[in-house]
């Protein structure tokens, strides 16, 4: 099967291998491809809304039989064809009646389909991915592997799938022009493999020694930069500034609303006050001395300490 989503108005459209079908894995078979039944039937689960065309090829792939027409498919429709367009009584090529026995490729695949798709619970390895803003291409392996060709999409332009089979799907992240993070989601099947990308810092190059961490920073949303499309990796860090980095590394990008404020000197009008009473209600800071946190003041290195091991249990 080939299925075509992009073309332009005026213009022949040009037939690419089905990507977004569930097919049985044919060993050998070209992209897309479903295999004959031995009545010469064919089923295949096609993605809907779709233009398709098809063609048989032999086993080394090459064009037998290509087909000229394009037709499309409705969410849930099932659609038989017995005979060429369903008009003719008999077979255009053969002259021979239309056949009345029932498929046995759509009997295969519905069976193919109860005994090993039904039950059966896809998984990502790995579950997400992060990227620099350099781009750069990684896969995604299947679990259980060689089971199906599975469907497999995503919206984002910056992201290129290369090629997919039934264990793994390859997949390339262009690089990033702007200064802000970007995401988007790969789907396979039925689940999702979620790609970060770092933002373009102005004063990180990619010949910075620490350029991969702090694009996994931004990739992952822990900072944003330090404004202007820069990171600023060589100021220090305050203490306010670093209850932020620490509460998102755990995954708090939206604290609770604090029932009080806990220190004299963060007050609710502050950017991390959020932030610094939920670190607070963790334990991992009780301030820096007579009732105030001291948000302004640089972090030491022996305060970074006690954070880090607090906050992640080391």
């Amino acid at each position: 099967m080939r299925g075509y989503t992009n073309y332009n108005a005026g213009r022949r459209a040009l037939a690419q291998p089905m990507h977004d079908g569930l097919t049985p894995i044919v060993a050998n078979a070209p992209p897309g491809s479903v295999q004959l039944a031995s009545d010469g039937s064919m089923a295949a689960l096609v993605p809907a809304s779709r233009a398709l065309s098809w063609q048989m090829t032999g086993p080394d792939g090459a064009p037998v039989v290509r087909e000229r027409y394009w037709v499309s498919f409705a969410p849930g429709e099932m659609r038989t064809c017995t005979n060429c367009h369903g008009i003719n009584q008999v077979d255009v090529v053969l002259g021979l009646p239309k056949p009345t026995n029932p498929p046995q490729a759509l009997h295969t695949l519905a069976a193919w389909y109860r005994d090993t798709l039904k039950n059966l619970t896809l998984t990502l390895t790995p579950a997400s991915a992060t990227f620099t803003a350099s781009g750069g291409t990684s896969a995604v392996n299947l679990n259980p592997a060689n089971v199906a060709n599975w469907p497999v999409s995503t919206r984002a332009g910056w992201i290129t799938i290369i090629s997919s089979d039934g264990a793994a799907v390859n997949y390339s992240v262009a690089a990033n022009p702007g200064s802000i993070a970007r995401s988007a989601i790969i789907t396979i099947g039925d689940q999702s493999l979620s790609v970060r990308q770092g933002a373009n810092f102005n004063d990180v190059p990619a010949s910075h020694p620490l350029y991969t961490y702090i694009e996994k920073l931004s990739a992952l949303g822990i900072t944003g930069g330090c404004g202007q499309g820069n990171f600023c990796p060589n100021a220090s860090v305050t203490r306010e500034q670093m209850a932020i980095f620490i509460e998102r590394a755990l995954g708090v990008f939206t604290p609770p609303t604090p029932a009080h404020q806990t220190f004299a000197d963060v007050l609710p009008s502050r950017i991390g006050y959020a932030f610094i009473e939920d670190f607070a209600q963790r334990g991992i800071t009780s301030g820096c001395g007579g009732g105030n946190y001291c948000p302004d003041a640089a972090v030491t290195r022996a305060q970074m300490a006690v954070f880090l091991v607090k906050a992640f249990g080391l």
